[in-house]
């Protein structure tokens, strides 16, 4: 579950302390256990990162899904846009709105892609704290 997040997440050290002093912040995520931490702290530590994602929306986009808010912007369905044959007397209005909505497709794409990279930013500088 953590393939995405885990390399940026295992630059620093953690003890019991650690986790009792970042309970209070919750925009930043503790350090990591280490190496081989015992099996009660790295329980602790995801349990302790997993809730402080998911409150702030980001737990998806460590799991490799599309930020909540990108996740709302629709595509056009071109499937729903009638084919006409090209000696059809309105086939250049309906290449033209079929063009439309690719253009509009490829713009909305751009937005998620962008959003979910400032997701994905935000994760890191919590991290990197």
């Amino acid at each position: 579950m953590w393939r995405h997040c885990h390399p940026v997440l295992a630059n620093t050290q953690m003890s019991g302390k650690d986790l009792i002093q970042t309970a209070s912040s919750p925009k930043q995520l503790p350090p990591h256990p280490g190496v081989r931490p015992p099996r009660s702290s790295a329980e602790k530590y995801l349990k302790a990162v997993e809730m402080r994602l998911a409150a702030q929306g980001l737990l998806g986009v460590c799991q490799g899904d599309y930020h909540p808010d990108a996740q709302e912007l629709k595509l056009w369905d071109l499937s729903k846009l009638p084919t006409v044959p090209p000696d059809h007397p309105q086939y250049l209005r309906f290449l033209e709105i079929r063009m439309k909505y690719e253009r509009d497709n490829d713009k909305i794409e751009t937005q998620a892609k962008n959003i979910t990279l400032r997701a994905w930013t935000n994760i890191t500088n919590q991290s990197s704290r």
